[in-house]
This record gives C-alpha cells, structure tokens and sequence, in this order.
C-alpha cells in the first residue's frame, strides 16, 4: 500500500516486479493528463519500479520518462534525456513524431 502525492492510495495485490513494459495501444488512448499515465512516474518513485513504455505520442512519452530512446525501422536513431529530445530533437524521424503530436487550439 502506497499513498500518492494527491491524498490517494494505491495498493498491489501481487508482488512487484522490478521491470515493468508498457505499450501504448493506437489512437485514442488517453494522453499525459490520463490517469494511468499520469501516475506512472509516482509508482515507479514510490516502489523503486523500472517500466519501460513504448510508446509514438512523445508528448505521453516526454511526460511521464526521463530518458527517451527514438527507434525508426528498428534502429536507434535518438537517444537522451527526455526534455532534450522532445524539446532540441536531432534526427528527421525524432522531428516528424513530434510534429504528429496533436495540439490544442
């Protein structure tokens, strides 16, 4: 049983893996304001989890990683810290995901 930083608690009914994947399944899921999202980085502070999410929305992707390895046909093309990926990207394909990020307004 853990409590979060937004007065609520979470608890596991299973023992805790040390590594956990994510895939973030097509359209339509939600983005970094969903609840699952939202309060992965909070588990994984509080249960010392690793998870590795694999994801094509690097808005999601920013939000909720402190490292960002970009994969185009298999091969790393981009690799660093979050915030420097997404926000000074390098590489046409890091550029394109990132220009596919659906905005408000």
């Amino acid at each position: 049983r853990y409590s979060m930083d937004n007065n609520s608690t979470v608890t596991f009914f299973f023992p805790l893996p040390q590594l956990f994947a994510f895939y973030q399944s097509g359209q339509g899921a939600p983005g970094p304001e969903g609840k699952t999202y939202h309060v992965l980085p909070q588990i994984a502070t509080l249960t010392h989890l690793t998870y590795l999410f694999i994801g094509h929305d690097l808005a999601v992707v920013e939000h909720i990683s402190d490292e960002i390895l970009v994969l185009h046909h298999g091969k790393l093309v981009e690799s660093g810290p979050a915030e420097q990926v997404c926000q000074a990207p390098q590489h046409d394909y890091t550029k394109r995901l990132l220009a596919a990020v659906p905005t408000l307004g």
